[in-house]
């Protein structure tokens, strides 16, 4: 009896543990007007210019203590998107789960996501590096690491540094060419693809705009 209270008691101080260490996410979500650095083959270097002006959004994810990370319109080239820099598409990464010690909040390491960009000529294992990923005071440092696996398995390297951050529900509004898709709640909160029919009356964000339902 004395061993099975015992392992009663394990268990349930680790569940507690496990609950205490969710992260509340909300104060980093938003839109990050950042300076993008893109290098082939090697590391962004430090005289490598940016560009600047990508948008980064941080979103809540399905999972407590998780966010989504999206950059929007990602290029191959080293200029604005335009008819000979095309963009490629979105990257996407999705739960990821983050961690807090004091202003500092950090993301644990997660597998390799496999993308489909340029419609199909570019695949790649996507991850954002952990070590190096940050956002401290509002300010985002992002390193992206992508594995171009049709393409020689070249691996490429993406930096984001912000240099502005848009909070809240003020970052789901936003320009078409920006447009957050999905449908979330004025708190800033991920409801799904679809309003559902059985969602109850109110003002929601539903593709980047808002409707009354």
């Amino acid at each position: 009896m004395k061993k099975f209270l015992l392992s009663l008691a394990v268990l349930f101080t680790a569940a507690f543990s496990a609950n205490a260490q969710v992260v509340d996410t909300t104060p980093i979500c938003g839109s990050y007007t950042s300076d993008f650095y893109l290098a082939l083959g090697s590391p962004v270097a430090p005289e490598d210019i940016p560009v600047p002006g990508k948008v980064v959004l941080i979103e809540p994810g399905t999972e407590a203590g998780t966010i989504n990370f999206k950059l929007n319109e990602f290029t191959m080239g080293s200029g604005e998107v335009s008819d000979s820099n095309p963009s490629l598409g979105n990257i996407e990464l999705l739960n990821i789960t983050v961690k807090k010690e004091g202003d500092i909040y950090t993301f644990a390491d997660k597998d390799y996501s496999h993308i489909v960009l340029g419609d199909g000529a570019i695949e790649a294992d996507v991850k954002l590096n952990s070590t190096t990923s940050n956002i401290t005071n509002n300010v985002l440092t992002a390193n992206v690491d992508i594995i171009w696996t049709n393409g020689g398995n070249l691996p490429i390297f993406v930096r984001l540094i912000s240099q502005s951050f848009t909070s809240g529900i003020e970052s789901l509004i936003v320009d078409s060419k920006q447009q957050t898709s999905g449908v979330y709640t004025l708190d800033g909160r991920y409801l799904g693809k679809a309003l559902n029919a059985s969602a109850p009356k109110g003002v929601y964000i539903v593709n980047g705009k808002k409707v009354l339902k």
